[in-house]
């Protein structure tokens, strides 16, 4: 990340304190500015959500706070993301994910998190949050058929109920590729160890796995349907500031920039140096 993103979004602790004083509006705020000072969507969940995830899960380990605290911080952050999430819009031929949690693991932000991004990046997605155990993760990814199962782990105790989901899954013949993540993989570095075929120990590694399959799965398709903000960079032969796309595009900001956090899960468009343009040398 660049030094202009980092001056111009907001750390974990800006969001750490609103959300443990449960202040929706504040928290909210926050992320929505980080979002149109020009952080994508993952940068957004890597450098700030998921850090603080991370610290209520140890204040709350170490009895600094309370069951409730933390509870409240969670509905605080799920109500301010779920105000923030843009309508998923899944490419022609895009390959499927099922994400959810492991059994017996009831800490659904991070998948929740996961989710989001992979929608974002194209992706068709299933999300069956917490609720599942394996017997029933098994036969919905049997049916479903996915070309991906994330399943999120926060503590190593968790283990146990990805690994019978997936050693249920080989049993029967299944090759459903399994992404297990989270914070109860930090210690592993081996994901054959667990019957895994990835290991994702922070949502770009999970971005970059996934992008790696849907590319190999993905039918190769003619010239891609370019969207106004693709367009006004071409077109420009250049690279262009939000501001600058908001006067070519005549949208607002907050539309023009919940689109480029889309193409840039997609990696059609990136930022640098305060300017977005096109990859493959387009702009």
């Amino acid at each position: 990340m660049s030094s202009d993103l980092r001056s111009s979004g907001i750390r974990a602790p800006d969001l750490l304190g609103p959300l443990l004083g449960g202040e929706q509006r504040a928290s909210g705020d926050l992320l929505r500015t980080a979002l149109h000072d020009g952080m994508s969507r993952s940068e957004l969940y890597e450098t700030v959500v998921a850090p603080c995830l991370r610290e209520i899960g140890r204040l709350w380990q170490h009895a600094e706070i309370t069951v409730p605290d933390e509870h409240r911080a969670s509905d605080t952050l799920t109500v301010a993301l779920r105000a923030l999430r843009p309508p998923a819009v899944a490419l022609q031929g895009a390959p499927t994910a099922v994400i959810g949690c492991a059994p017996d693991n009831h800490h659904l932000l991070g998948a929740s998190l996961a989710w989001d991004l992979l929608a974002d990046a194209g992706w068709r997605t299933w999300f069956v949050g917490d609720s599942m155990d394996a017997p029933e993760l098994i036969a919905f990814t049997r049916l479903r058929k996915p070309r991906l199962l994330v399943l999120a782990v926060t503590e190593p105790a968790r283990l146990a109920g990805a690994v019978d989901v997936t050693a249920g899954l080989r049993a029967l013949g299944d090759t459903t590729t399994v992404v297990i993540g989270g914070a109860g993989v930090d210690h592993l570095v081996d994901p054959s160890l667990i019957g895994a075929d990835a290991l994702a120990h922070d949502y770009r590694e999970l971005l970059d796995f996934a992008d790696g399959l849907g590319a190999s799965t993905v039918p190769a398709e003619t010239e891609p349907h370019r969207t106004t903000v693709e367009r006004a960079l071409l077109d420009a032969d250049a690279a262009l500031t939000l501001n600058e796309l908001r006067v070519v595009c005549g949208s607002p900001v907050a539309q023009i920039s919940i689109e480029l956090q889309r193409l840039e899960c997609l990696r059609r468009v990136r930022f640098a140096a305060g300017r977005w343009k096109l990859t493959g040398g387009d702009a």
